[in-house]
């Protein structure tokens, strides 16, 4: 005979109140996705730790990537708003040569998606769901931002003279934020989504 432990009707009620709770939960975040834009989710990208393509990939360096236990850095060429791509650190795995920089491996970058603070969370996820990026960056200024993108440049243009790349870098567009897959699952679920781990930020609180 199999033995099942007798449950109290009064714990039994309690946990069937419990579930109740977090169903109805769920679905009010789910209505709520449908008034929220990526203005709203952002993490803002001051307090994202982003990486120079001259970084030398020392061994050290790498292991340290990887210890962190974070799969995605922004990538920048001369200032940290001039992001050329997104590197995901199991692209490191089996690197077979270390001390050369990034900028020596650009065909490992990423191109992630550039949007609008207006674009809302159900467009951004119909985006993500078709799997060319799982994070994007806000801007104001979408069409600057996307020129600075490796993966948008020919191998000719990426290779300019010193002078052009003090000029390009010089541009005034701003990244405001960053959003990733993670960011709208969390809003979709009302906050029962384990917590990102695909940037490294520098503040405790990333939203502030």
């Amino acid at each position: 005979l199999l033995f099942v432990p007798n449950e109290s009707s009064e714990e039994l009620h309690s946990e069937r109140k419990t579930s109740i709770g977090l169903s109805k939960k769920l679905i009010t975040a789910a209505l709520d996705i449908r008034s929220l834009n990526a203005g709203h989710v952002m993490q803002n990208y001051e307090n994202a730790i982003a990486i120079d393509i001259n970084q030398t990939l020392t061994e050290s360096f790498i292991k340290k990537l990887r210890e962190d236990g974070y799969s995605r850095y922004p990538v920048y060429k001369g200032n940290k708003h001039y992001v050329v791509g997104i590197l995901l650190v199991k692209k490191l795995i089996g690197l077979d040569k270390f001390n050369i920089t990034l900028n020596e491996i650009q065909s490992k970058l990423r191109a992630p998606l550039v949007i609008s603070p207006n674009k809302s969370l159900t467009e951004l996820f119909v985006e993500f769901r078709k799997g060319n990026s799982h994070i994007a960056l806000v801007t104001d200024q979408i069409e600057e931002v996307k020129k600075h993108l490796i993966t948008s440049k020919s191998e000719k243009e990426v290779q300019v003279s010193a002078m052009d790349e003090l000029l390009l870098y010089s541009s005034t567009a701003t990244i405001k934020g960053i959003v990733t897959l993670e960011d709208v699952m969390e809003a979709a679920l009302g906050g029962y989504f384990p917590p990102c781990t695909c940037l490294l930020y520098t503040s405790p609180s990333p939203r502030d």
